[in-house]
């Protein structure tokens, strides 16, 4: 079942379980739920409608939302502001939504969310916020097994992510919007945390305030080192390293190439408030009461009220970190994804190894290879660098090659064509001058002047030169 059971001896348990949905609320969104899909089915018959996120995983809280997935076909481009707006007044007809403007959040990312509220059947009833969305249900359901099978193999797990949602709830920390790490953010690094602990070859404590408490201690180590990076969840580690960030950034263990956390930019200050948790935490030690328990996973000690020119701020930052995330996973094409999300993070410049400097035996080698006329391996591998490396690139040095010589071709043809005729002018300009100057009588005149200038040359000059000539002709 996934809403609230039999309370057990361990504290924490009983509180955890205490935080879960009851069985009228559970039962309450159960009904929604088929409501949702009974609206759903006219509108889009071949769109099967499931739920996601806490509710089917069993870790919904008290008062949380629903989430619903309208499934679309592979390759299909949704229509989403159209569609949200038809589903939003179908929805009024049927009673499930107010009669008010549809809220779409997120129309710019790849999968908007139609936002309504169910309101409550009497006055004692509850108010049950939905969220509709049109994505693949294949990647969805993929998600809610990956995290039913992470926490059901580890004891406690389950426990201590239910007190942690409650607490990020508690502390304002649950809202990405606002910078926040969200629930499905929150699960992932709990998973990852475990993964890691494993691996290193820890063996998990199986009581909700032992794995609560190494969470804690995981993510509040003095190097910060999860968020230096991208976090494989399914290792815990992180990908290429670097300095430490503001966001806490997890690689999706199922839709590739996304990337949870991007706008969680309040990270540092919720490490700090981790600090305080851990530091409370252990000094109640593992006996203590529900009561404490209660009190400390759902209160906060120092309550930090914001002004709204600081939540737009913090919306703003988040937007940011977002819209930055979102242009590295456009441009992500050749290089992988750890690689792009790291290029984007400032690296340490590691202090290159002895083993990557070239021996003297191959120094050696290679100028005993130049001197013979050998090819050497550093001419190897320009040569290999200047020859396409992959099918592609064969094939974009084919197109460009037979572009460039039609282009050629044309320009050319194009030039050849243009010099005949600027020739054919100039040579009738040439003709039509020339015929002009004979016909001119100043061109005569001039004519005569000149050959008058010869024929008066000085016959002493004549005389003087004669002498010269016989001079050198000896």
């Amino acid at each position: 079942m996934v809403f609230r059971t039999i309370s057990s001896g361990d504290a924490l348990s009983n509180v955890a379980s205490s935080l879960l949905l009851s069985p009228a609320s559970f039962f309450l969104r159960t009904h929604i739920l088929a409501r949702q899909r009974a609206v759903i089915a006219p509108l889009w018959p071949q769109s099967p409608v499931i739920s996601v996120g806490s509710f089917p995983a069993g870790l919904a809280l008290n008062g949380s939302d629903l989430d619903v997935v309208i499934s679309l076909p592979q390759g299909t481009t949704p229509r989403t502001i159209t569609w949200a707006q038809r589903l939003h007044h179908a929805n009024i007809f049927a009673g499930l939504a107010a009669n008010k403007p549809p809220i779409l959040v997120g129309r710019l990312s790849p999968a908007p969310v139609l936002k309504y509220v169910v309101p409550a059947a009497d006055d004692a009833g509850e108010e049950v916020p939905v969220d509709v969305s049109f994505q693949t249900v294949q990647s969805m359901i993929a998600r809610n097994d990956f995290i039913t099978l992470q926490l059901a193999a580890r004891p406690g797990a389950k426990e201590a992510l239910v007190l942690l949602k409650a607490w990020i709830k508690a502390a304002s920390f649950d809202q990405p919007l606002y910078g926040g790490i969200g629930s499905y953010g929150l699960t992932l690094s709990v998973i990852a945390f475990l993964n890691r602990y494993e691996l290193a070859g820890n063996k998990l404590p199986k009581t909700p305030w032992g794995v609560v408490t190494e969470y804690l201690r995981h993510y509040t180590h003095p190097d910060l080192e999860m968020f230096r990076g991208l976090v494989d969840v399914k290792t815990g580690k992180v990908m290429h390293p670097g300095e430490i960030g503001e966001s806490l950034l997890l690689a999706d263990p199922v839709l590739w190439g996304h990337v949870v956390g991007a706008k969680s930019v309040r990270m540092m200050e919720m490490v700090e408030a981790m600090r305080r948790l851990l530091e409370r935490l252990e000094s109640a030690g593992p006996a203590i009461t529900e009561d404490e328990a209660l009190n400390l996973f759902t209160t906060v000690e120092t309550p930090v009220v914001k002004t709204e020119q600081e939540m737009e701020a913090q919306r703003m930052a988040a937007s940011k970190a977002g819209n930055r995330m979102r242009r590295i996973m456009e441009g992500e094409k050749k290089v992988g994804l750890a690689t792009k999300v790291a290029g984007a993070v400032p690296r340490r410049e590691d202090p290159p190894r002895e083993a990557d400097a070239p021996a003297k035996g191959d120094a050696l080698k290679t100028e005993a290879e130049k001197a013979a006329g050998a090819p050497s391996k550093e001419a190897d591998a320009t040569a290999k660098d200047d020859a396409p490396k992959t099918e592609v690139d064969k094939v974009v040095a084919m197109v460009m090659e037979k572009v460039v010589g039609r282009v050629a071709e044309a320009v050319g043809a194009l030039k050849g064509e243009v010099t005949g005729v600027v020739e054919d002018i100039l040579k009738a300009e040439k003709v039509s001058l020339e015929e002009k100057v004979e016909e001119t009588p100043e061109a005569k005149a001039e004519e005569s002047k000149e050959s008058d200038e010869v024929v008066d040359v000085p016959p002493e000059a004549q005389v003087e030169d004669l002498p010269k000539e016989a001079e050198e002709n000896r």
